[in-house]
């Protein structure tokens, strides 16, 4: 992918806060991309500048990273346990950061409108149906999750504003809601079917309203 160096050197210099905050009245919203890896991943280099951009980049987006240097080679291992996000300021942006991460082994999340494969102005990300699963969700009405552990809260909060649906959090004698909405259908795309159910079943249970992409012209509201 053209790309993939270009934004490793470039993410160290624009990445965005990772906070909850949200989006202040009167401001273009942010598009955030849900990203984890969970398991250690390692990519090999010949060049040791092009290691250092791959792990700065890492570092920012908050990953574990480690070297390993042997026979003029260098090895960077990393993982980034639990849903972060990452913030750009456009959706061509969050489809190329999006395509990096990937490219990169991390899983992610990148909701969309379900029209949105209408447009070209994503140069080389591919939404070719066959390759992707895509699901359809909405939430109408303001619904609330209530969390014990903090981080947890966090997790869901970071999803759901991947998703591109509102949400914000609250804290009270140790405990955390979460309020969310979603009044328009929105989309999804996973890499498979099996890992499109399993989302599937995720948002049924957080209460999404949810369809398949086969679905798609009976589900949509224009």
């Amino acid at each position: 992918m053209k790309y993939v160096m270009s934004l490793s050197v470039a993410i160290v210099s624009v990445m965005a806060s990772a906070t909850f905050a949200q989006t202040p009245v009167g401001e273009e919203k942010e598009v955030v991309i849900a990203h984890r890896l969970q398991e250690w991943q390692t990519k090999h280099f010949d060049d040791p500048a092009k290691a250092q951009q791959h792990a700065d980049a890492l570092k920012k987006l908050g990953a574990e990273v480690r070297f390993d240097q042997h026979s003029g080679h260098t090895d960077v291992a990393y993982r980034s346990v639990g849903w972060k996000p990452f913030r750009v300021g456009s959706d061509e942006l969050a489809h190329q950061w999006e395509d990096w991460l990937k490219a990169s082994g991390f899983e992610t999340i990148h909701g969309h409108s379900p029209d949105h494969e209408k447009h070209a102005h994503h140069e080389g990300h591919d939404h070719d149906s066959e390759h992707h699963e895509v699901i359809l969700f909405r939430s109408i009405r303001q619904q609330s999750q209530h969390f014990n552990d903090a981080a947890a809260a966090n997790e869901f909060v970071t999803i759901v504003q991947a998703l591109g649906c509102d949400a914000d959090k609250s804290e009270h004698a140790g405990h955390t809601d979460v309020r969310f909405v979603c009044p328009t259908w929105m989309a999804v795309e996973f890499p498979d079917h099996k890992t499109a159910e399993g989302w599937m079943k995720w948002l049924k249970s957080a209460g999404f309203e949810v369809q398949h992409d086969d679905d798609h012209e009976q589900g949509h509201d224009h």
